[in-house]
């Protein structure tokens, strides 16, 4: 039997499915786009350890936010020594770049949907402003798996 581009084993069952995520009464099924090509991943509800919603964000933007934070506190402190122009354009700089930062590191910030099975583990990324129906599949894979 074929749903949406999945094959279904005998007797398999879809219980939930949640934008490319599909919940059977076997095993959780992910179906996604990367690099131009379809991905098809899986994995038996006999093999589940556990899921979880987690944010990631790219490090070096945290790292280059430290880093202008310390030049604008540098900065602050040669005002307050010196209080020349090039003290304050020091100042004026690293501000800015702490803030281009600080909202670099806001805006690339990723909330991804993980089941971990033994052996492997499927990631969905996820509209954080829309966390909700993945938590009520997650809830679904538990209640299914709690079945058994």
């Amino acid at each position: 039997m074929k749903t949406n581009n999945i094959n279904l084993l005998e007797n398999e069952i879809i219980i939930k499915q949640q934008d490319n995520l599909t919940l059977t009464n076997y095993r959780v099924i992910l179906i996604s786009k990367k690099g131009g090509t379809s991905h098809y991943e899986s994995g038996l509800l006999s093999e589940l350890c556990g899921s979880e919603i987690t944010y990631k964000t790219k490090f070096i933007y945290f790292v280059l936010m430290l880093l202008s934070l310390i030049g604008a506190i540098l900065g602050l402190i040669s005002l307050m020594d010196k209080g020349d122009d090039e003290s304050v354009m020091v100042l004026l700089v690293s501000s800015g770049l702490f803030l281009l930062f600080l909202l670099l590191y806001f805006l690339t910030k990723k909330v991804i949907f993980i089941v971990y099975f033994s052996g492997h583990k499927i990631s969905n990324i996820i509209n954080r402003k829309n966390i909700q129906p993945y938590l009520e599949f997650e809830r679904a894979i538990y209640s299914e798996l709690l079945k058994k």
